[in-house]
C-alpha cells in the first residue's frame, strides 16, 4: 500500500478523478494517486458542495484511510500541510517516477451529466447499431436463425418506462444471440388502429365527423406517434432495421389486405360466424369490447336491490296451503336497470326451496326462497318473524308463473344450473340482452331477447315513456327504481369488482347486438395441447395463459368504429354475404384508391350484378385480431418465432390472440418460447400515475429533467436499471434513488474498463497469446478460473433470458473478484516489474482475457459503454468491435479445479489475516506461515519454478515478505488455524527491512536503497 508524505495539488487531483486523458504525470502526488485508489476529500462544507457541483474548491485536505474494496474505490492519504504548498519531499518521491509503468489511456473515467446525452449520441453514431443489425443479417448463416417476434406497441403517445423494459429486454436478447453466432431476425412493429387513437385524433369532436375524416385524422396521429416512438427506440440503442421494409405497421395497406383475406379464410374454415348475443359493450366508447380491453375496478359501487315478483297460477295444492296470502318470488340484483328487460326467473331444479311466511315492517306475505339461502334472505330484508310452510323440490317451480312488476305481464320460471347459492335467493332475474348465461337460458326456452338499451347506454323508447332516453347508470336507474315502487324490499350500495373500459375508465355492460365471432370452442383443445410444447417463462405464465384460453368465450371480433380494418362483407335482406370475390375486390380497391376505399366506394364497386340489392356496412375488425395476426405478416405460413417477449398482462391479450389465430390457420403455436416481464412501479410499490406525481419519463433519465441537466443519467443507466431489475414477472421498481444507485454501479464497471485499458496500453496481443496458461503465476491461473466460472454463469443466464442474474453476477465479479481482489494485489507487479518480465506478462495475459470476456459479457446490456471502450482500445491489442464479435467457447485449461484447490486454503488464511489487521498498512508487515506438510504444500504450489518468483504469497497477502519459519519478534498478529485438518500458525510482524524508494515495499536491505528487483529494473533501463 502506498503512503503519501507530501501534498496534492487539487487541480491535478480533480483532473485525474474526472477523467484525465493521461495517467502518467511527473508529480509524486499523481504517481501515488494512480498507484492507489485515491479520494480527494475537502473538509469544508463549501468544498464538498463545490465538488458535488463540479466546481474546484481552492484547496483540499486529504486524510489517511484504510483500503476498501472496489477498483476506483477512491482513497485518501495523510498530508502535512495545505495541498497548494510546495512538496518538501519532491526529490525523494520523484526520483524514480519515470521508471514505473503507470496506466495510460484516453478513455475518460467519468462523463459529466451535462455531457452524457452528447456522449451517447456520439457513440451511437460511431457504433451504427442499425448497420450492425443489417450486417449480421448478411453475414450470419441462414442455418442458424433466431427469430424474436416483436409485439407491436400501441401508437398513441409518448414512451414510458414500460416500453423501456420491454424493448431493452428484447434488445439484450437480440444482441446476445448475434454474439453467439445466430442470424437474428427482429422486425419492430406498431399497433396503429383502434379507439384510443381515434379518440385522441378527433379530440373533443365525438360526433359530426365523417368516417373518412376520422380515419385521416387517426392515421396522421398514428404516423406521428410511430415517428416519435421510433426516435426514442433508436436512442436506446436497439438493434433493428428502422426502414419501412424493416418494420411493420398494422395500418399499412399490405397488412390490411392480409387481414381481410385471413377473415375470409377463417370464415371458410367455419371458425367465423355472425350472431346476435350479449357482448361487453362500452357506452362511453359506443362499441363492443374484447376481454383484453377491460380492466376491473375493485371499488365499483352498484345499487343492489331485493325485488319481489308476484306469483301467478300456483298449483292447487300450493294454493290451498297459502290460502289467501300473496306469494312472491324475491330476487337480488346489482343491475336494477336491467329489470325492464326481464323475461323470466331462473331457478335450479337441484335445489330445495322453502315456502315461508315472513313478517316485515311493511307487511306479511309468503315467499319462495332456496332453503340454503333462507337465513341470509330473512336477515337481509329484515324479517321480524319467519315460519316455514312447506319445502318443495326446485322442479316444481316450473309449474308456476309470475307477473312483471313494471309491465304487468305473465312470465315463466325456467330451470338452469347457472343458479348458485353463493348469494341472493336461489332465484335469478333473467334479462337475455344483458348476460351470457341469461342469453343461453333464453335460447333453451325460446324466450324473447329484449334490447331496450342503445349504444350510448340509454333506454330506447320501447322501454316506455318514463324511461325513454335516460341513462342506465344515473337517471334511468332512478326511474326504474321508482317504477318498481312497492316491489322493492330493500335497497343498498354494494361495492364489488366490476369491468371498466380500459380506455375511458368508465363502466361497461353486457348488451345484445349483432356481432362477428371466432368460435374459440372449435380450437380450444388444440390450443391448450399446443401450449404443453411451449417454453413459458415464468412458470406462472403457463398457468395464467392456460386458464385464460380454457375459459375464453367466443371471441367478438367486430367493432362499431371507423379507425381499423373493414369487415369485407355485404348484406342482402339483412343476411351477410361473404365470398372471395368481394374480399379480393376490396383489396384491389385499397391498391387503387388507398386504405380508406371501403368507406369511399359504393356497392357497385364491389359487385357487378344487382348492386341495389346489397348493403355495405362500415364495421371494423377488433384490433386484437390486427396484432394477433402480426406473426402471419412477419413470419409467413412456415415459420415459428423462437421467442415472444411482452408484459405479463398479455396472457389475456397478444400471447393469446396470436396463439388462437395461429392454431386456427395452421394448427401450431406462433412461438416456441414466451417470456413475460412484470410492470413498473415506484419504489413504494405503487402504480405510476400523473395524479400521484410518480411518473418517470425515460427521456428524463437520458438527458435530465427540464432546467436540470445535472440530473441526466444517460442510456447506459436506463439499460442497466431495466435489465438489472427485471426479475421475470415480478414488479420492477423505479425511482430517482434507484437510478442514482444504478448510475454508481455503471461507474464501477466503467472504472474497471479504464484500469484494464490503462494497464494494457503498451501490450502486444500476439506476444500475450504465445504464453501458455501453464506458464502463468498460480494466482493468475486462479483468476482465469474465476473468469471462466463467471463467463459460464453469465452465458447460462443469457440463454435463460435471465438478465437480472447476469447483472448481479457481473457486478459481484467486477467489484469483488476483479477490483477488490485481483486489481488490488496486482499493482506492484504491473507498475514496478520490468516491462517484458515474465511476472508482468503473466498478469497481462489475465488482464487481456478479462478485458475481452468482460467486454463480451457486458455488451448485450451496455452496448454504448463497450463501444466507447473499443473506441479507446489501443490498436496493438487487435481487439474487434465487441458489437460484431462472437462469444466463443472458453478454453478448457482455464477451468482447472486443481488450481482452485491450491489457492483456496491460502485465501482462507488471507481472509483471517485481513479481518484481524483492519486499518493497518499491511505492506509494512512480514508474514510467517508454519505447519509442516501444509506449508510444504503451499511452497510447492506457489514456488514450483523460478519463473514464479518468490513474491506470489507476499503479493496475495499484500505484505512485503512471506517466510515459513516462526522467527518474528513483537508480532502484531498471531493465530493458529485449522485448514484441511492441518494446523497452520500465522504470525505477522513489522518487517525488519527498509522501504524501497521505488516500489515502496519493505524489502530493501538498507535505508534509501533500492531492492534487488528495482535495482535490476533500473540497470536494464539505463543500458
Amino acid at each position: 500500500m502506498w503512503n503519501l508524505s507530501g501534498n496534492l495539488c487539487l487541480r491535478t487531483a480533480q483532473k485525474v478523478l474526472q477523467g484525465a486523458n493521461e495517467f502518467s504525470t511527473t508529480s509524486t502526488a499523481n504517481h501515488i494517486m494512480h498507484m492507489t485508489r485515491l479520494r480527494v476529500v475537502d473538509n469544508s462544507a463549501l468544498g464538498k458542495q463545490a465538488m458535488l457541483e463540479g466546481r474546484p474548491p481552492k484547496c483540499i485536505h486529504v486524510y489517511n484511510k484504510t483500503r476498501v474494496g472496489t477498483i476506483g474505490d477512491k482513497r485518501s492519504f495523510a498530508t502535512s500541510s495545505c495541498c497548494c504548498k510546495k512538496n518538501k519531499n519532491k526529490k525523494e518521491a520523484g526520483e524514480y517516477t519515470n521508471t514505473v509503468i503507470l496506466p495510460k489511456t484516453t478513455f475518460p473515467l467519468y462523463i459529466s451529466p451535462e455531457d452524457r446525452m452528447k456522449n451517447d449520441h456520439m457513440i451511437a453514431k460511431e457504433a451504427d447499431f442499425e448497420g450492425i443489425y443489417k450486417w449480421q443479417l448478411a453475414e450470419r448463416s441462414i442455418d442458424k436463425v433466431f427469430i424474436l417476434h416483436d409485439g407491436p406497441p400501441y401508437a398513441n403517445g409518448r414512451l414510458h418506462l414500460g416500453h423501456a423494459v420491454n424493448k431493452i429486454t428484447k434488445d439484450c436478447i437480440v444482441r446476445y444471440k448475434c454474439m453467439r453466432g445466430h442470424r437474428v431476425e427482429y422486425r419492430p412493429g406498431w399497433d396503429c388502429h383502434g379507439l384510443p387513437i381515434e379518440l385522441k385524433a378527433i379530440t373533443s369532436k365525438l360526433s359530426g365527423l365523417e368516417p373518412v375524416e376520422i380515419r385521416e385524422k387517426s392515421r396522421k396521429f398514428a404516423k406521428e406517434a410511430v415517428g416519435e416512438q421510433m426516435k426514442g427506440f433508436k436512442s436506446w440503442g436497439l438493434l433493428a432495421d428502422w426502414s419501412t421494409n424493416g418494420t411493420y405497421r398494422t395500418f399499412d395497406p399490405e397488412y390490411m389486405k392480409l387481414e381481410m383475406r385471413t377473415f375470409y379464410e377463417l370464415f371458410e374454415k367455419g371458425l367465423i360466424y355472425q350472431d346476435y348475443k350479449p357482448v361487453y359493450w362500452s357506452p362511453s366508447s359506443r362499441t363492443s369490447l374484447a376481454e383484453a380491453e377491460l380492466e376491473y375496478n375493485s371499488n365499483h359501487s352498484s345499487t343492489s336491490v331485493y325485488v319481489r315478483f308476484l306469483a301467478s297460477d300456483l298449483p292447487n295444492d300450493l294454493e290451498a296451503l297459502v290460502q289467501e296470502e300473496r306469494v312472491y318470488f324475491p330476487v337480488w340484483t346489482t343491475t336494477p336497470w336491467t329489470l325492464p328487460s326481464n323475461v323470466g326467473i331462473a331457478f335450479n331444479p337441484a335445489f330445495e326451496y322453502a315456502i315461508i311466511k315472513a313478517q316485515t315492517e311493511r307487511d306479511t306475505a309468503v315467499y319462495i326462497v332456496a332453503k340454503e339461502l333462507l337465513n341470509q334472505f330473512t336477515q337481509s330484508v329484515g324479517s321480524i318473524s319467519t315460519s316455514i310452510i312447506l319445502t318443495i323440490p326446485g322442479s316444481r317451480l316450473k309449474e308456476i308463473e309470475y307477473i312483471h312488476p313494471i309491465y304487468n305481464k305473465k312470465l315463466p320460471l325456467v330451470g338452469s344450473d347457472h343458479v348458485t347459492t353463493e348469494k341472493g335467493t336461489g332465484l335469478v332475474h333473467t334479462a337475455p340482452a344483458h348476460g351470457p348465461e341469461d342469453f343461453e337460458v333464453a335460447r333453451k326456452y325460446n324466450l324473447p331477447v329484449l334490447d331496450l338499451v342503445d349504444e350510448c347506454g340509454k333506454f330506447r323508447v320501447d322501454a316506455g315513456n318514463q324511461l325513454d332516453n335516460k341513462d342506465i347508470f344515473t337517471d334511468g336507474q332512478d326511474a326504474v327504481l321508482e317504477l318498481l315502487g312497492e316491489s322493492i324490499m330493500k335497497i343498498e350500495k354494494f361495492v364489488h369488482s366490476y369491468p371498466y373500459d380500459w380506455r375511458t375508465k368508465l363502466p361497461v355492460i353486457y348488451r345484445a347486438s349483432l356481432q362477428w365471432f371466432i368460435d374459440v370452442e372449435k380450437i380450444r383443445s388444440s390450443a391448450l395441447k399446443t401450449l404443453d410444447e411451449v417454453d413459458l417463462k415464468p412458470k406462472s405464465l403457463g398457468h395464467d395463459l392456460r386458464w385464460e384460453v380454457s375459459k375464453r368465450p367466443p371471441w367478438c371480433i367486430s367493432r362499431q368504429r371507423s379507425w381499423g380494418v373493414p369487415i369485407p362483407v355485404l348484406y342482402k335482406d339483412g343476411k351477410p354475404l361473404v365470398n372471395k370475390e368481394i374480399v379480393e375486390r376490396a383489396c384491389q380497391l385499397i391498391d387503387e384508391k388507398g386504405p380508406d376505399s371501403w368507406w369511399n366506394c359504393s356497392v357497385s364497386d364491389l359487385v357487378d350484378k344487382d348492386p341495389e340489392l346489397y348493403e355495405k356496412k362500415t364495421e371494423i375488425l377488433d384490433i386484437w385480431l390486427d396484432s394477433g395476426l402480426s406473426w402471419l405478416n412477419v413470419l409467413g405460413r412456415d415459420k415459428q418465432a423462437d421467442l415472444y417477449v411482452e408484459g405479463l398482462d398479455q396472457c389475456r391479450g397478444w400471447f393469446q390472440s396470436s396463439l388462437l389465430t395461429s392454431i386456427a390457420l395452421r394448427g401450431v403455436a406462433p412461438y416456441r418460447s414466451v417470456l413475460a416481464h412484470g410492470f413498473v412501479l415506484d419504489e413504494d410499490g405503487r402504480k405510476m400515475s400523473k395524479s400521484l406525481g410518480n411518473v418517470i419519463d425515460p427521456e428524463e433519465i437520458l438527458q435530465g429533467k427540464k432546467k436540470d441537466p445535472k440530473s441526466a443519467h444517460g442510456i447506459d443507466v436506463l439499460r442497466w436499471w431495466c435489465l438489472g431489475h427485471r426479475n421475470l414477472a415480478d414488479p420492477i421498481r423505479a425511482s430517482e434513488s434507484i437510478f442514482a444507485n444504478s448510475s454508481e454501479e455503471v461507474q464501477i464497471i466503467r472504472k474497471t474498463f479504464r484500469f484494464l485499458l490503462g494497464s494494457l496500453n503498451d501490450t502486444d496481443k500476439s506476444h500475450l497469446l504465445s504464453i501458455p496458461v501453464s506458464d502463468l503465476h498460480l494466482i493468475d491461473r486462479y483468476m482465469l478460473f474465476i473468469l471462466a466460472e463467471f463467463t459460464s454463469n453469465a452465458l447460462d443466464a443469457y440463454e435463460n433470458y435471465d438478465s437480472r442474474r447476469v447483472y448481479s453476477n457481473l457486478l459481484q465479479f467486477v467489484a469483488r473478484d476483479v477490483s477488490s481482489f485481483y486489481f488490488w494485489i496486482l499493482k506492484d507487479r504491473l507498475y514496478c516489474e520490468a516491462k517484458d518480465s515474465p511476472n508482468r506478462l503473466s498478469a497481462l495475459v489475465v488482464l487481456y482475457n478479462l478485458f475481452i470476456y468482460l467486454g463480451l459479457v457486458t455488451t448485450p446490456i451496455l452496448p454504448h459503454l463497450t463501444k466507447e471502450v473499443h473506441m479507446h482500445t489501443p490498436k496493438s491489442l487487435g481487439v474487434n468491435d465487441f458489437q460484431k464479435s462472437l462469444i466463443a467457447d472458453l478454453p478448457s485449461d482455464w477451468l482447472d479445479l486443481s488450481v482452485k484447490a491450491k489457492v483456496a486454503p491460502v485465501l482462507q488464511i488471507r481472509d483471517e489475516v485481513n479481518a484481524s489487521l483492519t486499518g493497518m498498512n499491511t505492506v509494512q508487515l512480514a508474514l510467517d506461515l508454519t505447519g509442516r506438510e501444509f506449508t510444504d504444500k503451499i511452497q510447492e504450489d506457489f514456488y514450483h519454478d523460478a519463473r514464479s518468483g518468490e513474491d506470489q504469497l507476499a503479493e496475495l497477502f499484500k505484505v512485503s515478505e512471506v517466510t515459513f519459519e516462526n522467527s518474528r519478534t513483537d508480532p502484531v498478529f498471531n493465530k493458529d488455524l485449522n485448514l484441511e485438518q492441518n494446523e497452520v500458525s500465522v504470525t505477522a510482524a513489522k518487517s525488519a527491512n527498509s522501504r524501497c524508494p521505488r516500489c515502496r515495499l519493505y524489502v530493501s536491505l538498507s535505508s534509501n536503497s533500492l531492492c534487488s528487483r528495482c535495482s535490476n529494473v533500473i540497470k536494464d533501463l539505463n543500458k
